[in-house]
């Protein structure tokens, strides 16, 4: 019997991540079929960092003290959690035939620590022979001066990782992270959940006038270097829903579980004279739930990604608010990029007009069965490539 081992962000609370991870179990075992008998084994990626650091005053000084002074030459931090990392999945690989980091925006350097994650677990692989596939992942941004980059970098052209593949950023992936020789696989693929309707065995309501309104955190614009306010995106979501109330258009929100996503709410209902009630905001306590609130609305107007590729999964048309290119490489690989409006054509009149004509065309069934395909037949072809299923 083979053992896959699925990596991903399995307890992250923006519930994407776990609807992504099972879509990514789906699609391997669907390929795979009864060809070999399979057990799958989760890994959380983040598992061997402690949310809280432990130790004395003393210790916690010290660290401070060595990261202020970037004293690389007595003590470099960098290659020390790498291999604090690594020995953490070196005990939790054992035994695995294959290792499938299941996906989402993990190839980053900027903030969050994946390009830790990452670098941890391909070394830990390498040292037990574990080949390894990065399934489907975001690449965001690449520094050929940033040594958490370079890092990562590095770890990617690892001898033991087979294959890459992303739903976004194609051309920075291999003209940027990989090696001009590489024998390493890279293709342009579908996330997995666009099989979230298929996987959670979920329906969109057939008659259904209400328009989900994903909630997102005041900062998060300003965190990937664009120049919109706390204020801003409260009076986007203000007039976005004066807007709708103008045209008799029902509305309510909700988010993809992220605590940190509600922060705005309460004065947006302030704005609008509307009496707060956490209990009218659909926040989601699993990733079936998830799929299943969005699976209630006509159409969505959201931020966050996994909410615009859920609903594309159930066929009902989303409205991205962009803040990172993910959102605008996912309307232009499905063939909407006008229903992803960039915050220089945040105007509420604009956004709705685009929602009401995105209702009444729906998407083009032919193009997303192609597109979907794109995902199931790369995890075909890189499986028969590494011998997997031999």
């Amino acid at each position: 019997m083979k053992k896959i081992i699925l990596a991903g962000l399995l307890k992250d609370k923006n519930l994407g991540d776990r609807v992504i991870a099972d879509c990514t179990k789906y699609l391997y075992n669907q390929v795979i079929m009864e060809k070999i008998p399979v057990e799958y084994c989760w890994v959380e990626l983040k598992g061997s960092l402690q949310s809280k650091r432990k130790g004395t005053n003393l210790v916690v000084v010290l660290r401070r003290l060595i990261k202020k002074l970037n004293w690389n030459g007595l003590f470099d931090r960098i290659s020390y959690k790498i291999e604090k990392q690594t020995k953490y999945f070196e005990s939790i690989i054992k035994g695995g035939d294959l290792i499938v980091v299941v996906g989402g925006g993990l190839i980053k350097y900027r903030y969050q620590q994946f390009w830790l994650y990452i670098s941890g677990l391909i070394y830990a692989a390498e040292r037990q022979r574990i080949p390894v596939i990065l399934n489907a992942v975001g690449i965001e941004g690449y520094n050929p001066h940033n040594r958490r980059c370079q890092v990562l970098r590095k770890a990617l052209n690892s001898p033991i990782v087979m294959a890459i593949t992303t739903r976004d950023d194609l051309n920075t992936l291999r003209e940027k992270y990989l090696l001009r020789n590489t024998k390493i696989i890279s293709k342009l693929v579908a996330d997995p959940a666009v099989f979230s309707g298929t996987v959670y065995q979920i329906k969109k309501s057939s008659n259904s006038d209400l328009i989900g309104i994903g909630l997102i955190r005041g900062g998060i614009f300003k965190d990937n270097g664009i120049p919109l306010s706390r204020n801003a995106i409260i009076n986007l979501y203000v007039n976005i829903i004066l807007e709708l109330e103008t045209r008799n258009i029902p509305w309510v929100f909700f988010t993809n579980g992220l605590p940190a996503d509600v922060e705005l709410v309460e004065i947006i209902y302030k704005k609008i004279g509307r009496p707060f009630n956490f209990k009218e905001i659909l926040v989601p306590k699993s990733a079936y739930e998830l799929v299943e609130n969005i699976s209630k609305f006509k159409a969505i107007i959201a931020a966050r990604l996994h909410a615009c590729i859920i609903a594309y999964s159930l066929g009902i048309p989303a409205i991205g608010l962009v803040w990172n290119g993910k959102l605008l490489e996912f309307g232009k690989n499905i063939g909407y990029s006008h229903r992803f409006i960039s915050c220089n054509n945040f105007h509420s009149k604009h956004i709705v007009d685009i929602l009401e004509d995105a209702i009444d065309k729906g998407y083009d069934l032919e193009q997303q069965k192609i597109y979907k395909m794109t995902i199931q037949s790369s995890i075909l072809d890189i499986l028969q490539r590494v011998k997997i299923m031999s």
